[in-house]
């Protein structure tokens, strides 16, 4: 019970919600991985052409197979990209993590006056 603030005998008595008090709007933040085919391709081909002789030439197992998965993790970093999406509360349910990621990708090309590749951007399937 509070008093007012008027110089009256009367009390106020203030009802609040406590989930209307705190409005602010949670945005989570995702790591999307963008395995589209032409990321795919590209790391097809890196993993190809790169040089296998560090992994190749190790005698010991464990130095061979840790030669071999930091390669690999250096060829995932380069070829394949992972960008961090936010999605909030008022984003509909068919908006995925990737849909996400192009609206802002295409967003980003109409900023920068890049309209005809913006353009082909939203007509992909």
């Amino acid at each position: 019970m509070y008093k007012t603030s008027l110089k009256t005998k009367h009390h106020a008595i203030l009802a609040t919600n406590l989930l209307t008090r705190s409005r602010t709007i949670v945005r989570k933040k995702f790591v999307v991985i963008d395995l589209r085919n032409s990321n795919i391709d590209r790391l097809r081909y890196y993993l190809n052409t790169c040089g296998w002789c560090n992994v190749y030439n190790c005698d010991d197992i464990n130095v061979k197979y840790q030669n071999f998965v930091n390669l690999l993790l250096i060829l995932i970093s380069q070829c394949i990209p992972a960008k961090v999406v936010r999605l909030g509360k008022k984003d509909p349910l068919f908006v995925t993590q990737l849909i996400r990621m192009l609206l802002n990708k295409r967003r980003m090309l109409r900023r920068r006056g890049h309209h005809i590749a913006a353009n082909a951007l939203a007509e992909k399937n």
